[in-house]
């Protein structure tokens, strides 16, 4: 038709983000003892999927469980961490492109500083009960 583009049409339809986080990951296998674990970095993200640089090869379709540490902190102290179950969608070499299934936020447990308040107020209390003799 007059006026359409003939290049072939982008499959995907959600925009994504480039991302230069390293991840882990670890190939899911109901009821067999051994696991494949492995490293990788984010190239992008998006809300359906993930595509990062694999230090193995994994198969098509294979079901990974996905952790990363998210670029942003919680409250400006605490680190968050994305776990995400999916499918792997596509491979081109070490690029793995995995489907998002499922996704959690996580802190950490990394508080990176006490927050000043805290210190404030710990000094309050403290400071209240020498006042009170107690």
């Amino acid at each position: 038709m007059p006026g359409q583009s003939m290049t072939p049409r982008n499959r995907r339809v959600k925009l994504r983000f480039p991302l230069d986080a390293d991840v882990r990951y670890q190939v899911v296998r109901r009821g067999q003892g051994k696991t494949t674990e492995g490293l990788g970095r984010v190239v992008d993200i998006s809300s359906k999927g993930v595509a990062f640089r694999s230090d193995l090869p994994l198969a098509e379709g294979a079901h990974l469980s996905l952790s990363m540490r998210w670029p942003v902190l919680l409250g400006e102290r605490c680190a968050l961490r994305l776990l995400i179950d999916g499918s792997v969608v596509r491979t081109e070499g070490t690029l793995i492109v995995t489907s998002i299934d499922s996704y959690e936020f996580r802190t950490s447990g990394r508080v990176t500083g006490v927050v000043p308040e805290q210190i404030a107020s710990a000094i309050r209390g403290a400071e209240q009960l020498f006042r009170t003799g107690l």
